[in-house]
This record gives structure tokens, sequence and C-alpha cells, in this order.
């Protein structure tokens, strides 16, 4: 009987998936427990991921921070910043609309 070798199946790690779930972690724990209890372990556990990824990826906290804060789910929408008035934004003058 001749035996056949399986190759090993080898886990194929994405850095950058794995740096979009601690981002959105952060985002998540911030919701639910505001910046008070922020922290790496509560990121990492949120993540599911060990907690020396933040600081091989991000630097520790304060870079996953900078990092969250460049993502769209860090900045309030034109719709949020509007509120209910999204059409009368559309009349105004360009100057009264920044300010």
């Amino acid at each position: 009987m001749a035996l056949t070798l399986v190759p090993k199946v080898v886990p194929i790690r994405n850095r950058e998936i794995t740096q979009q779930k601690l981002i959105g972690a952060v985002g998540k724990v911030l919701a639910e427990s505001g910046f008070r209890h922020l922290g790496i372990n509560q990121v990492a556990r949120e993540a599911g991921v060990d907690k020396k990824l933040i600081y091989r990826y991000f630097g520790g906290l304060p870079g996953l921070l900078a990092a969250y804060g460049d993502t769209a789910h860090f900045w309030p929408s034109a719709e949020e910043l509007l509120g209910e008035d999204c059409e009368v934004a559309g009349t105004m003058p360009p100057h009264q609309l920044i300010r």
C-alpha cells in the first residue's frame, strides 16, 4: 500500500483583515463603554486577536486610536451633521453651509 503525503495546511494570516478587526473593535468598545473604559485587553478581546498585534501593527493604543480616527466610522456623516435640515442645506450658499 503506497503512502500518500498530504501537504500540511497552514492558515494564512492576513494583516489587513486583522487591522480592520482591531479598528472595528475600537469603535464598538467606544460605543459601548466610552473612552474611560477603553483598553488594549478589551479591544483585543472584542476583535478576537492577541493584544500583541495591537503593538505590532499600531505601536500601541494611541496608534490604533489614530488609525480609527482616519476611518469614516469616526467622523459623522453629512446627515448626522445636518440633522433634519438636509433639504434646507441644499439651498444655502457655501459660506453659510460651511459655517
